[in-house]
């Protein structure tokens, strides 16, 4: 997670105009950083409690929010379409994670009957996620290819 986060934390950088936002993405990095480092995470053999998805899905979900305020007070970006696709998609995806992880926690400590169809739901949400930013990127590839396809004929 901490080496997906840069990318898209610096994606949400780029594309922001207030610098107080841009410090808080930098923020929410670092609390990320900080909660794996003082979790002991980044040992080889440590294993991610339940705790730890909600955390990170959190942050991101912040990140993503952060940026949708700032987006949506300057509708006339470049490229506002694709920037809104992103991060409600980051939103969906990390709110409805937090609330998966909750109920696999909630499961785990009390009842392991319902734990496979979370999981399955858990794991078809990411799944779908990643299949949503494929779908995204190769639509504005496509969109950016007509132009230059015209010009040639």
């Amino acid at each position: 997670m901490t080496l997906s986060t840069p990318f898209l934390f610096g994606f949400l950088f780029i594309n922001t105009f207030k610098s107080w936002k841009q410090y808080a993405y930098i923020i929410l990095y670092g609390a990320l950083v900080a909660y794996f480092i003082t979790g002991g995470y980044y040992h080889p053999r440590s294993i991610l409690d339940g705790n730890s998805s909600l955390i990170m899905s959190t942050i991101c979900f912040l990140g993503a929010l952060i940026h949708l305020t700032d987006l949506l007070i300057n509708p006339k970006s470049d490229y506002f379409k694709f920037q809104l696709k992103i991060t409600t998609s980051l939103l969906i995806f990390n709110l409805l994670s937090n609330i998966v992880s909750s109920f696999c926690w909630f499961n785990n400590e009390f009842d392991t009957l319902y734990f496979e169809p979370v999981f399955y739901i858990h794991l078809s949400n990411a799944i779908l996620f990643y299949l949503s930013f494929m779908l995204f990127f190769i639509i504005e590839i496509r969109k950016l290819q007509r132009p230059s396809m015209l010009k040639q004929q």
